[in-house]
């Protein structure tokens, strides 16, 4: 029987063995080819006899180090798409290291997405397809826990991405919708809220599944803002809801 091709090669630069070992695995088992390396920027061998569609490197200190290090890679490699990865997201970092030249700089969780949107590598597994019946294409899919949306919009919104952000709650009952045209956030809907209450009450959820559509479209517009406004209103609101009901659902 004929292998299926790798989607992608992806060279992936962790000094840490287990982190490196579980980032690859899922990567691999998306059907990526993995090339590992120890040290950044990867050493030349790392790159012989390949054509890679992105490094990943995982962030490490002391921190001027890793973003010199950043600078003297693309100096040398401006074609590659470098991908700086972390265990927890943080925009004031991820600012110094786009400064520094990265492409993207995102908590691991969040690789796959970045992957699909800037080298169009399709990462997520079969069994990971949403529920909606409709075809992966280019979609992606992460667990999300509390906190960790606003992230989600902020990053749809740097990279200018189209499509409907569907989450969808461990009791099963309930999902909520944001649809993104081009980075904007134009419409949510959660329950009977819609707009910014939606966008507020789906910040307040504890965990989700969030299963990212660029095919779906709306044509329905209720929000004008852009997304650091949209945050901000929505997560005034959020808390004012909250100590209104007790907490949110």
């Amino acid at each position: 029987m004929d292998a299926s091709p790798p989607l992608a090669t992806l060279v992936l630069v962790d000094a840490d063995s287990a982190r490196r070992e579980s980032v690859g695995e899922n990567l691999k088992s998306s059907g990526c080819r993995v090339v590992s390396a120890t040290e950044f920027p990867p050493p030349e061998t790392a790159l012989t006899g390949v054509v890679p569609a992105a490094v990943l490197a995982a962030s490490f200190s002391p921190m001027p180090r890793m973003l010199e290090a950043c600078r003297r890679f693309k100096m040398r490699r401006a074609d590659l798409p470098l991908i700086v990865y972390a265990p927890k997201a943080n925009e004031a970092l991820r600012l110094r290291f786009m400064e520094a030249g990265a492409d993207e700089y995102v908590c691991s969780r969040e690789v796959a997405a970045a992957l699909n949107s800037i080298v169009g590598v399709a990462t997520a597994a079969p069994s990971q397809a949403c529920e909606t019946g409709e075809s992966m294409g280019a979609q992606w899919v992460m667990q999300l826990e509390r906190g960790e949306l606003a992230n989600v919009i902020q990053f749809l919104a740097m990279s200018s991405r189209s499509g409907r952000a569907r989450l969808n709650f461990p009791n099963g009952s309930q999902s909520g919708d944001i649809f993104v045209q081009r980075g904007r956030v134009v419409h949510a809907e959660f329950g009977d809220a819609a707009g910014l209450e939606a966008v507020a009450r789906l910040l307040g959820q504890a965990q989700a599944q969030l299963c990212f559509d660029p095919d779906a479209v709306m044509e329905t517009e209720t929000i004008r803002c852009d997304a650091d406004a949209l945050l901000i209103q929505a997560t005034v609101l959020a808390d004012e809801l909250a100590a209104g009901s007790g907490g949110m659902a």
